[in-house]
């Protein structure tokens, strides 16, 4: 049949490019509702051109309709594999053939639906057109347990997705939203809309696009929020904040005034490092700021460690030392604006702690397969941290999963922090199979207590894992946990398994609510199955760095996480329990050795 319809598009039709390889479509089920649109137009650059779809040759599968706009629709009514091909035309002579195949299989049950994280895109463009919002990110989450395929469609022209109308695939990932330039005055609407194939309440998605025309000349917005004016900190400390532009923030500096005795011009700071920005950490200000561009990325943060300020190195030193440090946001204007000045105190001697740094992997990183989570840690004469890593705790979406091998050499380390021990031996490293995720964004954590009792968390990381193939559910892979096996609601706070839990009481309305730092860590016993959160009365998944097993609901609060989350856990028999955790910022006060 393939050389049959390649002779005939060589010998009839002008302009005809001939499909090479037979496209595979997603799985339909007899008696259930399909929907899916063939991508064959992509033959012209002008996406605004007439593309008419035809049947060319054999049998769609019974049930089944083709119409002239490439939507394939109906309910299949016998199970088997089909093969048939489709003829697009764009006018007046362009002409392509695609070759399909369809597997129809029996009833498995209820079909998945999806799920994306975006309910609404927002750009702005300058008035000149010189300042522009880059491309957006849309994240399509398909259930493990039934392979949904899905398709998203543009309908503007001037909105493409990855650089297309169509946009489809057969498994979770992503794609990117990108605003054409030439906006008109009044800037642009369009509409996106996500369908799976196999249709549920909730599988089909509208995503609202809007690009304004807006002032280029104003300057970024935003905040600087921890730590806390005044703070006594030590170790390694989160600073973070948010900041917004109507077009877009590109840059978060964090810097700090010269301290006696440097070589610094008057007037100059000191330069620290970059910022990183954090999706979905601050769904208040996204909600304050509802129509501002890439409003759901305005968190950004940095981790700090305060041994590598001037003076604060050592391990004997009994001055403690005042620093200024200033976060300056840029814009792509190249307009700056100083979100504010924290002074903050490093008690060197009697609010030491075990402190370090995660160096892999990198922020935001894309990994596959086998991933190894390289970190070091140190702590204070006259402690120190046992050499086989037990007091060593590295977490993954808040759940404990290991100790790291510990005690490894590394030259810059020791050289640079010689009077503190472990130096000879403070890097440690673990190994995750990143098969085993969901495809996704995902945190890794490590804690770290010494022999004197006194542990700290030395940073988390989140990191996108993208393995091919169908990705595994975010919800516990274990079988439902009933209800009747936890008593109420229960909440353990920090990594101390032996701690006893607390039981949460509910409000009036029945919901739960509770408190934690930044950078804690809690668990939650009710019977959990699955779960979603609500921003703005949108469903999105659960935050970043949470998970589920065995009935609890586990959540590590990332660097950069603030605010008010409204989440929404479901136990095994469909019943839905709402809780609201509040993330507050991270407060330090002295140790006494």
């Amino acid at each position: 049949m393939r050389l049959f319809v390649n002779a005939v598009c060589a010998l009839l039709v002008p302009g005809c490019i001939a499909a090479s390889n037979i496209v595979p479509l997603p799985d339909g089920e007899a008696g259930v509702p399909y929907w899916w649109i063939l991508d064959g137009c992509g033959v012209s650059a002008e996406p605004d051109e007439v593309c008419d779809a035809t049947l060319a040759s054999d049998a769609l599968p019974p049930g089944l309709l083709l119409d002239s706009a490439s939507r394939l629709t109906g309910s299949p009514t016998r199970k088997g594999v089909y093969n048939f091909t489709v003829r697009f035309q764009k006018y007046p002579r362009q002409t392509v053939d695609h070759v399909y195949r369809l597997e129809v299989k029996e009833d498995g049950g209820s079909p998945a639906a999806i799920s994306v994280n975006r309910g609404a895109l927002y750009f702005g463009v300058s008035a000149d057109g010189s300042a522009r919002t880059s491309p957006q990110t849309v994240s399509v989450i398909t259930p493990a347990e039934q392979q949904a395929g899905w398709s998203a469609l543009s309908d503007n022209s001037r909105f493409t997705l990855n650089g297309h109308l169509i946009e489809q695939d057969t498994r979770a990932r992503d794609f990117l939203v990108t605003a054409a330039s030439g906006a008109s005055k009044e800037g642009m609407r369009g509409t996106i809309t996500v369908t799976s194939s196999r249709p549920l309440p909730g599988s089909l998605h509208n995503i609202e696009v809007v690009e304004s025309v807006v002032d280029g000349t104003a300057a970024p917005t935003g905040g600087f929020d921890t730590p806390l004016d005044n703070s006594v900190v030590w170790g390694t400390i989160p600073v973070s904040g948010w900041a917004l532009d109507n077009v877009e923030v590109t840059k978060v500096g964090i810097w700090r005034e010269p301290v006696a005795g440097e070589d610094v011009p008057n007037g100059e700071l000191v330069y620290i490092g970059d910022a990183n920005f954090i999706p979905d950490a601050r769904p208040d200000v996204e909600g304050e700021h509802s129509e501002t561009p890439l409003n759901y990325r305005a968190a950004w943060a940095y981790t700090l460690l305060t041994s590598g300020l001037p003076g604060a190195d050592s391990a004997t030193s009994a001055a403690n030392k005042i620093f200024k440090i200033h976060a300056i946001a840029l814009n792509k204007s190249g307009l700056t604006t100083d979100l504010g000045i924290r002074a903050i105190t490093v008690d060197i001697t009697g609010g030491a702690k075990p402190f370090g740094y995660i160096d892999t992997p990198a922020p935001s990183a894309a990994v596959s397969g086998r991933l190894t989570s390289f970190a070091w840690a140190l702590t204070q004469p006259p402690y120190s941290i046992p050499t086989d890593g037990s007091t060593i705790w590295v977490g993954l979406d808040g759940q404990v999963v290991g100790h790291p091998v510990y005690n490894q050499f590394r030259e810059d380390v020791a050289a640079a922090f010689p009077n503190f021990n472990n130096s000879r031996g403070a890097v440690g490293y673990y190994q995750l199979d990143t098969a085993k995720l969901a495809n996704g964004v995902h945190t890794i954590s490590w804690v770290v207590a010494d022999n004197g009792g006194r542990s700290a968390e030395i940073g988390s990381r989140a990191f996108q894992v993208q393995n091919g193939g169908a990705a595994n559910s975010r919800k516990s892979q274990a079988p439902p946990v009933p209800s009747s096996s936890f008593g109420g609601v229960l909440v353990r706070r920090g990594f101390d398994p032996n701690q006893q839990p607390d039981t949460l009481v509910p409000n009036e309305q029945g919901n739960y609510s509770l408190q934690m730092e930044q950078l804690g860590r809690i668990e939650v016993q009710l019977g959990a199955v699955d779960g979603y959160q609500l921003v703005k009365d949108q469903r999105r998944p659960l935050p970043i760095g949470s998970s589920i097993k065995d009935g609890t609901f586990y959540w590590q609060a990332g660097v950069g996480f603030l605010g008010q989350f409204h989440l929404v856990l479901v136990k095994a028999d469909g019943s839905q329990v709402r809780l609201d955790v509040k993330v507050v910022p991270k407060t330090y006060s002295p140790v006494t050795q």
